[in-house]
């Protein structure tokens, strides 16, 4: 709060206080206009807020590898996890049709791998989606 005190004494300073008081309401009247502002771009920033991540060639050819289908060697989708090796192994079409002509695992080659050894990965689509577009 911006108080000023004066006196009746004090009259030849009225003129000073009183320029000051149209100072300070001049100010407050823009104060709303720059409270927008800010706040305009607040939501600007946070709406264009980007993560950069910087890999080298062997690390994104890593990442790539960590994330591509034992099977057809693409990016995973739908990927499913074999609980023989304790892995993921690739997309779940692909493990599909590994399991109509084979009865071992692609990975470790465990046998009796049809069936309740594997389980889908839920939630993991989108992020391999943008993994994805990452390291291509």
């Amino acid at each position: 709060m911006f108080c000023i005190f004066f006196s009746q004494h004090e009259d030849t300073d009225l003129p000073l206080v009183v320029d000051q008081i149209e100072e300070v309401i001049l100010a407050s009247q823009g104060l709303k206009d720059v409270s927008k502002t800010l706040q305009d771009l607040a939501n600007f920033a946070q709406a264009n807020r980007r993560t950069s991540i910087s890999l080298s060639n062997s690390q994104a050819a890593a990442v790539k590898a960590a994330f591509a289908c034992i099977i057809c060697g693409d990016p995973m989708k739908e990927p499913i996890f074999a609980s023989c090796c304790r892995t993921i192994l690739g997309c779940s079409s692909c493990v599909e049709q590994w399991q109509v002509s084979h009865t071992y695992c692609p990975k470790c080659r465990g046998v009796d791998f049809y069936g309740v050894n594997t389980q889908p990965v839920v939630g993991l689509d989108e992020a391999l989606a943008v993994l994805h577009n990452i390291i291509s």
